[in-house]
């Protein structure tokens, strides 16, 4: 039989992966003693561990606001960054439009960021 150090590390494992799965705070869950006693029953290496394991995170999740993973904030004053542009709505804008896009941030997931100004200081 397993020692409880390796079947702690075995839950922590699959706790982090079903958390980022389910959009889950694996910290927040692994300091639930309530949450990792429900699972203490559940063996690594029986059929269904993982899965077991990823339903109890994404039920926790659902019902428990402090189980969640917090929301990133983007931009200036939590405001969400721009989406960005696709290669098909490249190709289906006109040049002006590219060009507006790409000085307005865009189009860096296409690898184009804003044009620099030259002799500014």
């Amino acid at each position: 039989m397993a020692d409880d150090g390796a079947l702690n590390v075995a839950l922590e494992l699959v706790v982090h992966q079903a958390a980022q799965e389910h959009g889950a705070n694996a910290a927040a869950l692994l300091d639930s003693e309530q949450f990792v006693a429900s699972l203490r029953e559940l063996r690594p290496g029986v059929m269904g561990y993982r899965e077991r394991v990823g339903h109890a995170v994404a039920a926790a999740a659902g019902t428990d606001e402090r189980f969640r993973a917090p929301v990133a904030q983007g931009g200036a004053g939590g405001t969400p960054p721009p989406a960005q542009w696709t290669r098909d709505q490249v190709r289906a804008a006109s040049p002006a439009e590219v060009d507006a896009a790409m000085n307005g941030g865009l189009l860096r997931d296409l690898g184009c960021g804003p044009r620099r100004r030259r002799g500014a200081a």
